[in-house]
């Protein structure tokens, strides 16, 4: 039977293969650099583009959240 520490041990092993997929740095760089063009004055010219910008932001934003999250629960355990 798998152990609460066997478990905490194999969701942290998971949380970093992600973070090394897809790097909480990296990420961070990517959302700084959309913020800055969702910013402009002619940002919604293109509204198409824009709300794909806008997604984007929401599902990185989303994901450093989660994983933050998840980073937090593991250093209480």
């Amino acid at each position: 039977m798998e152990t609460l520490k066997d478990k905490i041990t194999g969701f942290m092993q998971r949380l970093t293969s992600i973070q090394k997929k897809y790097p909480p740095e990296e990420q961070r760089k990517v959302l700084r650099e959309l913020e800055v063009e969702s910013v402009k004055l002619d940002f919604w010219k293109d509204e198409s583009q824009a709300k794909r910008v806008m997604q984007e932001i929401s599902e990185i934003q989303e994901s450093l959240a989660a994983t933050e999250r998840l980073e937090q629960k593991f250093k209480e355990h």
